[in-house]
């Protein structure tokens, strides 16, 4: 398979296709190399990182250590008059919601976390995980503080603290 030139896609957004542009897309390129990235079709595209992502908390969560919670996907959850889906529900024996879990494809954590926090804030949700990646040490592990006060903690933290209520 040929490598994407990045050079022709990248060089051709700017204005008068410049010599600057050029020469830093060839500098992408060299940076690169033969990797595929999405410069098409980015929407299409988005939804198959996060239903990876969800895969891969719903396996995080399967880890024997935790088998004495239940795994959610989808769950309805009700802020005002408005109804909304979350992404992933741990709960624990009793059913109650122990931590709430928002897989976003896109990498920027600020503005996404919002809605992790809304709710958790909505639904009395003791943690609440902000998950952009596959690898679950990159996951951002929040404590809900209550009345909208959130403290980010280590995913040592999270385990300890889930795994004493079990």
């Amino acid at each position: 398979m040929q490598p994407i030139n990045y050079i022709d896609s990248i060089s051709g957004w700017s204005v008068g296709n410049s010599e600057r542009a050029r020469k830093d897309a060839e500098a992408i390129q060299k940076i690169v190399g033969g990797a595929r990235l999405p410069v098409k079709n980015n929407i299409a595209r988005s939804y198959i990182p996060e239903a990876r992502i969800n895969d891969t908390v719903v396996k995080y969560f399967s880890d024997p250590k935790f088998t004495n919670f239940s795994i959610d996907r989808h769950c309805p959850i009700q802020i005002g008059p408005n109804s909304y889906l979350t992404d992933i529900v741990l709960r624990d024996a009793e059913g109650s919601f122990l931590t709430i879990v928002e897989c976003k494809s896109l990498r920027n954590v600020d503005l996404d976390t919002q809605q992790l926090k809304s709710f958790l804030c909505a639904t009395d949700t003791p943690y609440g995980i902000f998950a952009s990646s596959i690898k679950p040490d990159s996951w951002v592990f929040y404590e809900n503080l209550r009345q909208n006060r959130f403290q980010e903690i280590t995913r040592a933290d999270f385990e300890e603290q889930i795994l004493a209520k079990s």
